[in-house]
């Protein structure tokens, strides 16, 4: 009996197997699918991933192209507002150099009782010289400190100092920069310039052309009158404001030597023996009669009546004495 009852229990324990071998095959299929399925939602991701990490690089791309060029815009900004504020600076400064200019010659023309009120006392508009670029040249130096001293003596400035400053304030381009290294020089334990002849020697030291004075003087020497009186006077005068230290005798020789004969004969029978005024009735030996004398032939004035008394002065005229003063 108990064989049969072990018979009728092996079918049911086979089946029990067999589901149990089923289940287990079922569950293995489903975790299959499931791996399956998990293993494309992870390919899924790394795509996405991908695509984000490209998008990030994109952006981290374009994100610093921004940012660069934001900042060189930013930058460009920056420099010019600082080249304009640079600018606004320096003619702030130039303007306030000018104003204290101003401010000292006021301050001179009040002091020497210019600018003393009154009701007669009329404004008188004086201009002002002409700035020195700091050309060298003997004769651009000599107009420049002409023109100072005729702006100083109509203003009524007569302190050095006061000059010094004045004049440096119409320094413009190369001049400029000789004066700020020559005040940086002075605060630095340079030699000061403490009179107005000191500053017009530092001056043409510096813009007079090398050896200068020494060519002119030579010039002079050499000066002959080619075209008219007028012209000769000219350039003699243009040279001799180049020498400093010109003798009067002897530039009268060299004015009276340089002339043409009838020009010569004419001074000497004027009986002048100055500079200043032979060059001043000199000017006039050009034009007689109202007709310009010619530089080859010498003008010969009309005959006179014989009642006139003209014997003499027609025979100097034949010995070619030239044309005579136009103020005799």
């Amino acid at each position: 009996m108990s064989k049969e009852v072990v018979d009728q229990n092996e079918p049911m324990e086979t089946r029990g197997r067999a589901r149990k071998a089923s289940r287990s095959r079922d569950m293995l299929s489903s975790l299959e699918i499931r791996v399956v399925n998990l293993e494309e939602s992870v390919g899924d991701m790394k795509e996405t991933l991908e695509v984000v990490l490209t998008r990030m690089d994109e952006l981290r791309e374009d994100s610093k192209e921004f940012v660069l060029d934001s900042l060189r815009s930013t930058s460009d900004k920056l420099t010019g507002r600082d080249e304009a504020l640079e600018a606004l600076l320096t003619a702030m400064k130039e303007e306030i150099a000018e104003l204290k200019g101003e401010l000292r010659i006021c301050k001179a023309a009040l002091g020497s009782g210019m600018l003393a009120s009154g009701p007669k006392q009329r404004h008188v508009d004086v201009p002002k010289p002409e700035k020195f670029k700091g050309i060298r040249s003997a004769r651009e130096v000599d107009n420049f400190l002409w023109e100072l001293e005729q702006y100083f003596r109509a203003i009524g400035i007569e302190d050095d100092a006061t000059k010094v400053n004045t004049a440096s304030n119409y320094f413009s381009d190369v001049a400029l920069l000789w004066w700020r290294r020559r005040s940086t020089d002075e605060k630095c334990g340079g030699t000061t310039i403490g009179t107005w002849e000191e500053f017009q020697r530092e001056l043409k030291k510096q813009f007079y052309p090398q050896h200068a004075e020494k060519e002119a003087r030579a010039k002079l020497r050499r000066l002959t009158q080619q075209g008219t009186v007028r012209d000769y006077v000219r350039e003699f005068s243009e040279l001799m404001l180049q020498i400093s230290d010109l003798n009067e005798k002897e530039a009268f020789y060299w004015f009276e030597d340089g002339l043409k004969m009838w020009a010569k004969q004419e001074l000497r029978r004027l009986d002048i023996t100055e500079l200043t005024q032979a060059m001043a009735k000199a000017e006039n030996f050009y034009g007689v009669g109202g007709r310009k004398f010619d530089n080859n032939d010498f003008y010969k004035p009309k005959s006179r009546p014989k009642d006139n008394g003209g014997g003499n002065k027609d025979q100097r005229e034949k010995n070619d004495e030239g044309p005579k003063s136009s103020q005799e």
